[in-house]
């Protein structure tokens, strides 16, 4: 302000004025506490002068000091409270009103407040932080209010960074229909402003009008406007840094204000809080809006951000309330923190919110991420555009696509993380979901695509799409899509991806399901699903297929008055586990390829007749025509009965893949049986049909063929008939087979029409004839194509030629018919033979003629020869220098189709192959046991299962090398073990480079090399793909699988595999799981040594151990963590840490393990692409023996860098104190769950293991206590880690697992969803098995037995009893509940006592009595109050002596001495220790003195004893090893006894009445000595076990007539501690 404006304005004031009214009726409504954090600086460019003014440079606002600036008509008033002046000169001074400020000064809040009032105009400038000084301070606009005109405010002065700055805006809201609303504004839309710590807080004046529409605005605005500061994150982890932790700024918005923030640029929440019960719109005009996780936002009000020319992040977590709205706009809007609210829309917003129903709307003019950080939760989800992509975690209950919107759609896609190489899996549930609106006046035509590019499939509950007059669609354009139920009234189309129906559905007449242009559409009716079609389901381009699992019914057609079409399927193929119902016809159902698994069926009805006739109603349907293509191996059913006749039109096919017996299948296309055994009555190959055995055996009754050229071909298998069969008879006059027309049923079969392949038979049944010349039966061989290389086998029947050739067994080759055989073929030796070609053949052996040779070769020339026989198969006799050596022969092959098949037991053969061309011949070893004694270089070989090929040594030790090589026709270049390859000591090759395939969500391993049965090779070289699985094994030396990738497991079972080295290539196992998410099987993979560039994956339900070739190391390690295999989806917050499962594990031990070890359980290999160092994926886990692995830090158990995801498991068993493990050699990254026993009391350094080295050392003892930690023997189980003498020890199991998260009762989850250790539970368990010994009442009861006992005897002994001189024996039994509940420090016993004493005593004429007795008894005593529950079963003996002494006939003293063992069995259920023994020996000795005194016929008996008893306790371990020191008990019982007798027809009655107080001293408590074995650490333990000052009351009768005694009493004794005894005693006696 200039000069010359203050001296007017001096004028213009006039003389002192009092502070304008309007400053006092200010007063902000709802206006909460404003918080001060810091110092502020502010700068006011005017000031008020007046006539006696000082002007001053700056001035200071200090705490407690305010300067408030008003509006006098025209005039503005500033006035100064306890502001601080500085002039020029640096002197200072106390403002007052008339004082100024030079116009460059600066004002600066130091704790005070700035009060701008309605109407003032105020220009000056508040000073921001300098170097030297931090802005602290208040500023307060407040509106007025003056006969319903409001005034605002205005205040533009500040720029810069705040670090504590509350800004107060007051607004004046006038009457809806009058009167102008008061605002407020703060700030310049050109200038910065940073406010880091502080409050803004909105309010309404006191005159405003609650509840108007006509509302005034507070707003604050600037250029880049920043809220709050972050706390700055540190490190890879980037965790927050302790060290800058930023600072707050809370934003409070009031129920009837309007609140604006609006930024030119950028605008964002660092830190603090919004909250909102107003209106808020924060607003960003040309840049973006942010708001972090680390601002907490409230609101119950409408909250808008709006980036007009950016982008909107929304960081935070977000619970709507029951009002209000939250709506975030922008070109792009990415919500990243978890949301919970009933509504949520992605799309536009309602223009008045108001009227908007969804309590969240989310509008990306360009897109909307809720990015992988996020998790959505709401009841209703409403979709308007296609913008939205999912990566993190949405679920919604109800899922509503607007109607008439044409271009909905949501996109979902994992989050993939290059740099860490690891992905985060977005995981999406809708609910159920609704396509179109089923409301009065709805046009539908509405469209929701559903693009799921990630690896889960979305979920909903129901797929609704519902019938408007423009059809409404559903498309799924790509992923996997899984919905409980599914009604369509409109489209369904998939264009790309798997649409899964888990429940029922139904697709209306007149709708439509699509599978689109693309193969990889497809529809899966999962198990346990149905779905009825009234509609279509097409395709387009012969794409797409269909999978059911459960029922899929293809409706037919309704008749009547209002009929209904039938449904239609059209697809590529189909594919059917569970139930198919549809008519065959191709207007119906036109498939391309139908397959019917094993456990698959096809419902449908008859369509032909075998006769060729039309179906009618008097010609009805009898067989099942096949137009298409069907694959069988379940089963086709019409009427409920399996369909046994079928015809296969031309052009359709008809594969029978397991064992099949039917009527007839009449053939004019194309029929094959494949690796099965089918029975027919009838075959009947049309004109230009076939039929084809591939594997297995065709069973025929009657074969029809009707040309040559419609021939029947034996791929390798067996076509097995009959001359019946065949249309053949045997004539027993000429012994010729010829043709047979008259029989009925025989077949009819055209010359050269059966097609015998390599490897394949013609199983002929001769029936009665015996024998045949093979001169005779040119009729039957003519049925077989004359270039056929397969055999006609004609059984048991004879060949005259060949029989009259054989002598001792063996047969000249010159003499065997070509292509036949028989039962005696197959046995012979055949002689003189070098080489077999133009027909398979099978004998039992083959012995070349002699040669003066070291080697000779035999030849396999393009066909299969089978030896049966043992010992030598093909071998000649050398007859070098005159000697006649037996010599094994060298097979060698022709070509890569030139087959060995061995079938006998103890077989040896020579060298198969020329030892360097793998390329031809294979080698199958059918059953039996088969040894090389020589090279294998073949093309392909296969052990079948139970079989056994083992490979010799050489002279020098080495085992003979085994290659199968890589031919032209890749499925036969492959190695099938299935029995035994026993190759220890031999190089092992597979030389077939096939490889696996994957798709579908699972690998195909057809024609890969693989090992279900057994092999053991020194070396193993692989050029291709290896699958071990089905419970195989293998056992290699070294491993090179250059390029290639050994599979373990397969989606149906598991496998093991054992490699010393792993020199090249990479592992990959990964069985599957079952339904129930548990392990089918588990894959076991140890490799000892390995380079750095191979791989070794742990898939799902796998175990791999690396630094070991033992592959029951992990297994037994893995055993002792406490998880278990299972699958475990992080994408469903699922933890391991949480869920005790994993789903893979690795177990390291040795050192600088060189290879890549990867652990996931995605089910697919690599998918990450990790392909280097040692990474472990969430819910799998990497586990170390600490015993096996360097502890020094010298050696790293890994060479490459280790990797942790978040939620992996690092298990480390057998960790001690000072154990310090260098993971790796390499940087590393160490998230995820580090589980170690005793990790409450032993920490791991964070700081290494942030470097990759666990280092662990003891807690501080001290702390414990500090904690609450005070139970008993916890210092032994300190001491027991503090001395590394936990590992590997047994005997304290339980004791390791009580101070272990994993295993701990103690380690608890709090109610707010936290793990934490409960201290108290903690004590408990401590203290109550430490205190076993004193709770299981073995000393309580021990000493209730000999209380019991003593008072047996004491009773023997009183001046009261009646007795006779000379000799009395008597009997006493007593029985009774001893309880106390309490008596042990608060847990107690409760024990049932029984005994029985046997005494004898003699009575001396001086009245004095001695005698003994004998006590045996029983106890069975049960614990109360303590967690270490136990019950005891105590035998108990006693033996005692006594006497007393009567003096003067009132006088009486008594004495005894006793011994009293009580054998303890006890068992403990509490924590499961079990049965073991505490027996405990007492020694007792008591006196005892009484005075009789009388009262007419009463008898009064004061008595005073004392008795000493002596507890020894034997030591037992439960829990603890305990032992109990001796105890030395004192009790003195006082009491009096009134009894009276009564004369009765000879009977003396004598009732009588004790009451006695039994006050006890000594080692009442039991002191306890607590160690464990193995450990050299005790602690001490002191337990109450006896009680003090039990009060007893006893009522009895005796009974004496002559010699004989009986008496009966019951006694009372109650004491502190719940003490309550309840016994009887029964007695009897005899004088003699």
């Amino acid at each position: 302000m200039n000069r010359n404006f203050k001296v007017v304005f001096s004028k213009a004031r006039g003389a002192l004025m009092v502070v304008n009214e309007a400053t006092s009726s200010v007063q902000a409504k709802g206006t909460k506490t404003v918080i001060a954090a810091a110092v502020a600086a502010l700068s006011l460019g005017a000031g008020v002068a007046s006539a006696a003014s000082v002007e001053y440079a700056s001035a200071e606002i200090g705490s407690g000091a305010s300067l408030t600036v008003t509006v006098d008509g025209s005039n503005t008033v500033l006035t100064p409270s306890g502001v601080v002046g500085t002039k020029a000169d640096g002197t200072t001074g106390t403002m007052t009103k008339e004082d100024t400020v030079v116009s460059t000064g600066a004002y600066t809040l130091s704790g005070g407040e700035l009060i701008i009032n309605g109407g003032a105009s105020f220009t000056g400038t508040v000073a921001a932080d300098t170097a030297t000084k931090k802005a602290n301070g208040t500023i307060t606009l407040n509106a007025t209010n003056k006969d319903a005109a409001g005034a605002s405010v205005t205040y533009t002065g500040l720029e810069g960074i705040y670090s504590t700055l509350n800004l107060n805006l007051n607004v004046f809201n006038a009457a809806a229909t009058s009167g102008t609303p008061g605002s407020v504004k703060i700030g310049d839309s050109s200038k910065n402003l940073e406010l880091k710590a502080g409050t803004l807080t909105t309010g309404t004046i006191a005159s405003s009008v609650s509840g108007s529409t006509n509302k005034a605005t507070a707003e604050i605005t600037g250029s880049v406007l920043t809220f709050g500061e972050g706390t700055k994150p540190i490190g890879t982890t980037q965790e927050p840094d302790i060290n800058n932790p930023g600072s707050s700024y809370i934003v409070n918005n009031a129920a009837d204000v309007t609140l604006k923030i609006t930024g030119a640029g950028l605008t964002r929440f660092m830190k603090g809080e919004i909250n909102n019960a107003g209106t808020m719109e924060v607003t960003s005009t040309s840049s973006n809006v942010r708001v972090t996780d680390q601002v907490a936002v409230n609101n119950t009000g409408d909250l808008t951000l709006t980036a007009t020319a950016g982008n909107v992040n929304f960081e935070s977590d977000y619970t709507a309330g029951t009002t209000g709205h939250l709506v975030l706009k922008g070109n792009n809007v990415l919500f990243a923190g978890d949301l919970t609210a009933d509504s949520l829309k992605f799309g536009s917003a309602n223009t008045d919110l108001t009227k908007e129903t969804n309590q969240v709307v989310i509008d990306g003019t360009i897109s909307n991420t809720l990015n992988y950080e996020s998790n959505v939760d709401v009841k209703t989800l409403t979709i308007e555009d296609n913008k939205t992509t999912v990566n993190g975690v949405l679920k919604a209950d109800a899922t509503a696509i607007t109607d008439g919107k044409q271009q909905a759609g949501l996109t979902v896609a994992d989050d993939i993380n290059p740099s860490n190489k690891f992905v985060r899996a977005a995981a999406v549930s809708l609910g159920d979901i609704t396509v179109g609106s089923a409301a009065s006046g709805a046009t539908g035509g509405t469209s929701f695509t559903l693009t799921n590019n990630a690896e889960n499939a979305v979920e909903a509950s129901s797929l609704t799409v519902v019938k408007n007059t423009n059809a409404n669609t559903f498309k799924l354009d790509n992923g996997d899509f899984s919905v409980g139920k599914l009604t369509n009234q409109g489209n369904v189309t998939i264009t790309a991806g798997e649409f899964s129906l888990t429940g029922e559905g139904s697709n209306a007449s007149g709708a439509e399901i699509t599978l689109a242009d693309s193969a990889a559409a497809s529809l899966v009716v999962a198990e346990g699903a149905s779905l009825q079609n009234q509609g279509s389901i097409v395709n387009n381009n012969s794409q797409g297929k269909i999978y059911v699992g459960g029922t899929l019914t293809n409706a037919p057609a309704v008749t009547g008055t209002s009929p209904v079409a039938a449904g239609t399927i059209k697809a590529a193929a189909v594919e059917v586990d569970g139930v198919l119902s549809t008519a065959l016809d191709t207007a119906t159902y036109n498939v391309t390829t139908t397959t019917i698994n094993t456990a698959g069926e096809l419902q449908t009805s008859y369509n032909a007749r075998l006769d060729g006739k039309t179906p009618s109603t008097s010609d009805v349907a009898d067989a099942l025509s096949i137009s298409k293509q069907i694959d069988l191996a379940g089963k086709i059913t019409a009427a409920g009965a399996e369909v046994q006749k079928y015809i296969v039109a031309a052009g359709g096919t008809f594969n029978l893949n397991s064992d099949k017996t039917f009527d007839t299948v009449q053939v004019a296309g194309t029929f094959a049986t494949k690796d099965a055994d089918v029975t027919l009555s009838v075959l009947d190959v049309k004109d230009a049909g076939t039929a084809k055995v591939n594997g297995g055996t065709l069973n025929v009754t009657t074969l029809k063929t009707a040309a040559t050229t419609n021939t029947v071909t034996v791929e390798d298998g067996t076509l097995a008939t009959s001359l019946t069969g065949l249309g053949l008879k045997y004539d027993a006059t000429t012994k010729t087979i010829g043709a047979d027309t008259t029989t009925t049923g025989a077949g009819k079969v055209a010359t050269g029409s059966i097609v015998l392949e390599t490897s394949s038979l013609l199983d002929l049944d001769l029936g009665s004839v015996t024998e045949v010349s093979k001169d005779k039966i040119s009729e039957l061989t003519g049925k077989v194509e004359t270039s056929s290389k397969g055999l006609i086998d004609i059984g048991a029947t004879k060949i005259t030629e060949v029989e009259a050739a054989i002598t001792n067994g063996k047969i000249d080759s010159a003499d065997l018919v070509a292509g036949l055989t028989n039962d005696t073929i197959k046995s012979v030796t055949v002689t003189d033979l070098d080489e077999v070609k133009d027909h398979d053949a099978i004998y039992g052996a083959i012995e070349q003629a002699d040669a003066a040779a070291d080697s000779k070769n035999f030849t396999i020339n393009d066909v299969s020869l089978t030896l049966t026989g043992t010992g030598n198969l093909v071998s000649y006799t050398n007859t070098t220098d005159g000697k006649k050596v037996p010599t094994l022969s060298t097979i060698k092959f022709s070509t890569p189709d030139s087959e060995l098949v061995t079938t006998g037991e103890g077989a040896q053969i020579g060298q198969i192959g020329d030892g360097s061309d793998a390329a031809k011949g294979s080698l199958y070893v059918k059953s039996g046991d088969l040894t090389a004694n020589g090279s294998v270089t073949i093309n392909s070989l296969e052990v079948a299962s139970g079989a056994k090929l083992s490979i010799a040594d050489d002279k020098d030790g080495k085992g003979y090398d085994v290659t199968t090589g890589f031919a032209a026709n890749n499925d036969e270049s492959t190695a099938l073990i299935s029995g035994e390859l026993a190759a220890a000591n031999s190089a092992v090759t597979f030389g077939s480079t096939v490889m696996a395939t994957y798709a579908d969500g699972a690998y195909s391993f057809d024609n890969v090399n693989q090992v279900t049965g057994k092999l053991a090779a020194k070396t193993l070289t692989l050029k291709g793909d290896t699958l071990v699985a089905q419970g195989g094994t293998v056992e290699a030396g070294k491993l090179d699988a250059n390029g290639k990738t050994v599979f373990v497991g397969d989606s149906a079972s598991a496998g093991s595999l054992s490699v010393g080295e792993l020199t090249a290539g990479s592992i990959y196992v990964d069985p599957t799981w079952k339904e129930d998410s548990s392990a089918a099987a588990v894959s076991l993979v140890a490799v000892m040594k390995a380079v750095a560039d191979t791989v070794v994956e742990a898939g799902r339900s796998s175990i791999v151990s690396v630094g070991t070739n033992d592959v029951t190391a992990g297994t037994a390690a893995f055993a002792k963590t406490g998880f278990t295999l299972a699958k475990t989806d992080d994408t469903k917050k699922e933890y391991s840490i949480n869920t005790k499962t994993v789903n893979s594990v690795v177990y390291a031990e040795g050192a600088q393990y060189a290879g890549a070890v990867l652990a996931d359980g995605n089910g697919t290999k690599n998918t990450d692409t990790k392909t280097s160092g040692v990474s472990i994926g969430a819910n799998s886990m990497l586990l170390i023996d600490a015993t096996k692995v360097d502890t020094t830090k010298k050696t790293s158990v890994f060479t490459q860098a280790v990797s942790l995801d978040d939620n992996a498991i690092l298990y480390v068993d057998n960790v001690k104190n000072g154990d310090k493990i260098s993971l790796s050699a390499a940087a590393s990254q160490i998230r995820g769950n580090l589980v170690y026993e005793g990790d409450l009391l032993m920490g791991a350094n964070k700081a290494d293991r942030e470097k990759g080295v666990l280092s662990f050392e003891m807690e501080d003892q001290a702390d414990f206590a500090k904690y609450g930690i005070t139970g008993a023997g916890f210092g032994v189980i300190y001491a027991m880690y503090e001395n590394g003498e936990n590992v590997g020890n047994d005997n304290a199991v339980f004791f390791r697992n009580l101070v272990s998260t994993q295993t701990s009762a103690a380690y608890q989850q709090f109610s707010n969803g936290k793990y934490e250790w409960n201290t108290q539970t903690l004590n408990t368990i401590l203290n109550d098995v430490a205190a076993i010994g004193a709770t299981t009442g073995a000393q309580a009861v021990t000493m209730d037995a000999v209380n019991q006992m003593a008072d047996t005897v004491a009773a023997r002994t009183s001046i009261l009893t009646q007795r006779a001189q000379g000799v009395n024996v008597w009997v006493d039994v007593n029985g009774g509940r001893f309880e106390g509940k309490k008596v042990m420090d608060g847990a107690g016993y409760s024990s049932d006592i029984y005994a029985g004493t046997l005494g004898a005593d003699y009575q001396f004429a001086n009245g004095a009595v001695l005698g003994a007795a004998l006590t045996i008894g029983t106890a069975d005593t049960d614990s109360k109050g303590t967690t270490a529950k136990t019950s005891m079963d105590s035998d108990l003996v006693g033996f005692s002596v006594y006497g007393s002494k009567t003096f003067a006939d009132i006088w009486n003293v008594a004495g005894d001495i006793g011994y009293l063992q009580a054998s303890n069995d006890v068992t403990e259920s509490g924590y499961g220790f079990g049965d073991f023994s505490e027996d405990v020996n007492a020694f007792t000795l008591g006196v005892r003195g009484e005075v009789l005194t009388k009262a007419g016929s009463v008898n009064i008996v004061p008595h005073l004893g004392l008795r000493y008893t002596r507890l020894s306790t034997d030591s037992f371990k439960a829990g603890f090893n305990t032992e109990i020191d001796d105890q030395n008990i004192f009790q003195m019982p006082v009491g009096v006894t009134v009894s009276a007798d009564f004369e009765t027809s000879g009977w003396t009655i004598a009732p009588k009445f004790d009451l006695s107080v039994v006050p006890t001293f000594g080692d009442k408590d039991a002191d306890l000595k607590l160690g464990i074995t193995g450990v050299s650490a005790s602690d001490d333990l002191s337990v109450r076990v006896i009680d003090s000052n039990p009060v007893q009351a006893t009522l009895g009768v005796s009974a004496t007539n002559g010699a004989w005694g009986f008496g009966l009493n019951y006694k009372l004794g109650v004491g502190s501690d719940d003490r309550m005894n309840n016994s009887f005693n029964a007695n009897v006696r005899y004088a003699f």
